[in-house]
């Protein structure tokens, strides 16, 4: 029992906590558009990829957003669609050098007229 605890303190205080993305803004987007987008969450600091389930949505890492504190990161994301690309939700992941965060899900919407 006292080393599945160590185990835990190790991995909790010297390895540090697995990144979590607790919301994007803005969520949805125009299809054939290119725009920045706010990623919130914890641990997030050292964000270097975004992995996108489907094709058509490019999500690329900008950099630290200005809100970061200690409790709270923020990553600026540049989120691309293609003109083709189907509407409805892709789920995207976070890549960190502590790991891969929870998914969260982005939004192409069709053009309103």
């Amino acid at each position: 029992m006292r080393w599945l605890i160590l185990i835990f303190l190790f991995d909790c205080c010297l390895l540090g906590a697995d990144p979590r993305a607790i919301s994007v803004h803005p969520f949805v987007g125009q299809r054939g558009t290119t725009f920045t987008a706010t990623v919130r969450g914890s641990n997030l600091k050292e964000a270097r990829a975004v992995v996108v389930d489907g094709a058509g949505v490019r999500m690329v890492v900008e950099g630290l957003g200005k809100e970061s504190s200690p409790a709270r990161d923020t990553v600026k994301i540049r989120v691309e669609t293609g003109a083709e690309t189907k509407a409805g939700p892709y789920s995207f992941r976070m890549v960190t050098a502590s790991g891969v965060s929870n998914a969260l899900a982005y939004g192409p919407k069709t053009r309103s007229i």
